[in-house]
This record gives structure tokens, sequence and C-alpha cells, in this order.
């Protein structure tokens, strides 16, 4: 579900940036058309995996913890 969500975020950056720049590459904003939509997914899949260690460090005390009494 959410890689469709990234995939229709992303049609949607690229459509505005044609649209808004009538096609044209030497429009300032155009430089950007693959460059935010490249931080957004790098930014996303990193934050996933620093979610994920989190939630299993924490479950990883809960262990520890019970073993040792």
């Amino acid at each position: 579900m959410w890689t469709k969500i990234g995939y229709a975020v992303t049609a949607a950056w690229m459509l505005f940036v044609v649209v808004y720049t009538g096609s044209d590459p030497s429009h300032p904003l155009f430089s950007f058309i693959f460059v935010v939509p490249l931080a957004g997914w790098i930014t996303v899949i990193a934050a996933i995996k620093i979610v994920a260690a989190i939630r299993a460090r924490k479950r990883n005390r809960g262990r520890n913890s019970e073993h040792r009494q």
C-alpha cells in the first residue's frame, strides 16, 4: 500500500513540475523533477529502517529482562 502511495506522490510531483514549468527544461524548478522524489524515497526508507531498529531494540530489552528474573 505504501509503495503505491509513493508512486502516486512521485507521479503527482512530476506532473506538477511539467505543468508548472510548461515543459521548459531551462526553468529552475525543472531541475528538481527527479531530485525531490529521490530524496523523499531515501528519507522514507531510512525512517522505516530506523523505526524497525528501535522496535527490535525494545523487543530485545523485554526478552533480556525476562531472562534475568
